[in-house]
């Protein structure tokens, strides 16, 4: 078939996305997506830059998703992260417009910027290696909707506000948002340590304080954050930097900070061992870790050790066997 057929060919099967029926337009974009191509992503993400630039784009969704929650979610999630993947800009300026818009339903708009986090992370890494003008251009989409996002309902939005702030964005004019994100406890552990670690290294001049209050704090995340914190002002603190290395650093690294954490008496290292056995509650421990993890472990009398630590253990043999208590 020629170029011209195949170009025929492509514009019937698009159509097929402004299908009424839902079935048939989920079916097409997760065949799209499935398919991998340079070519399929390209015919999804420009059908979305131009169903997006609609006016009545937004009472679609949510009319979709209203009438068959299901499928179009699942459709929107598809569109999302074809756009999202090939770092189209214009694709990801739209999405930008479409966050924006308080009729997005929630589970989308929460999808959709969990996905523009993880761009934002891959975009960051490139700039540290290869810097373009994409820091400029994000800074400038960005800038004007930081106080709305770090304001709004979805805890997603808000962890995206946090992620440009320490990526980039200078200055502390947000600084009274960030310590309301902080201090208020019905936020996402995940977003309190963003916001203490933005505040940790630029309001340097009430470090001390806000490494104290993570301390105090009742969630081991924010106890270690608050401790990495100390190892950033301190390279002194041995302990400080142990933790900071288990949390960071290279596996090699990390094992070393096991082994030394095991024979020191500090409450900082349960804070942080209580974080580690926390993540093996979710399986997020790697393997390689997970002896050094519980040699460390077993030593230490804190009860909120020790419970974790069966906890975990209990998880660990039903999920693999061969793992010795």
């Amino acid at each position: 078939m020629g170029e011209l057929g195949l170009k025929v060919l492509d514009e019937h099967l698009v159509s097929y996305l402004d299908s009424t029926d839902i079935h048939v337009r989920f079916a097409l974009a997760d065949g799209l997506y499935r398919q991998g191509s340079a070519g399929s992503m390209q015919m999804l993400v420009s059908w979305a830059k131009g169903f997006l630039s609609n006016s009545s784009s937004l009472e679609k969704i949510a009319s979709d998703c209203q009438t068959h929650p299901a499928p179009s979610k699942a459709f929107w999630r598809r569109v999302f992260a074809a756009c999202l993947e090939t770092q189209d800009r214009d694709a990801f300026y739209s999405l930008v417009l479409l966050l924006d818009q308080p009729g997005l339903p929630t589970p989308l708009s929460q999808d959709l910027a969990a996905g523009m986090r993880e761009l934002l992370k891959v975009w960051k890494s490139m700039e540290k290696t290869e810097p373009t003008d994409l820091t400029a251009w994000v800074h400038e989409l960005f800038h004007p909707r930081i106080d709305a996002w770090m304001q709004c309902r979805a805890s997603e939005q808000r962890g995206l506000a946090l992620d440009w702030l320490l990526w980039h964005h200078p200055g502390t004019d947000n600084q009274a948002l960030v310590e309301n994100t902080f201090r208020n406890f019905f936020e996402t552990e995940d977003n309190r340590k963003q916001a203490l670690r933005w505040l940790g290294s630029r309001d340097i001049e009430h470090r001390m304080q806000w490494i104290a209050e993570g301390l105090q704090s009742n969630k081991a995340g924010l106890r270690t954050e608050a401790i990495i914190l100390q190892a950033n002002a301190n390279p002194d603190d041995s302990v400080a930097q142990w933790i900071r290395d288990l949390e960071q650093a290279s596996l090699k690294q990390q094992l070393d900070a096991l082994d030394s954490m095991a024979a020191t008496a500090d409450p900082r290292i349960d804070y942080a061992l209580i974080h580690w056995l926390e993540k093996g509650l979710k399986g997020g421990i790697p393997q390689a870790l997970q002896a050094a993890l519980l040699k460390a472990a077993k030593p230490r009398s804190t009860k909120g050790v020790q419970e974790r630590l069966k906890a975990w253990q209990q998880t660990a043999l039903e999920t693999q066997p061969m793992m010795a208590p």
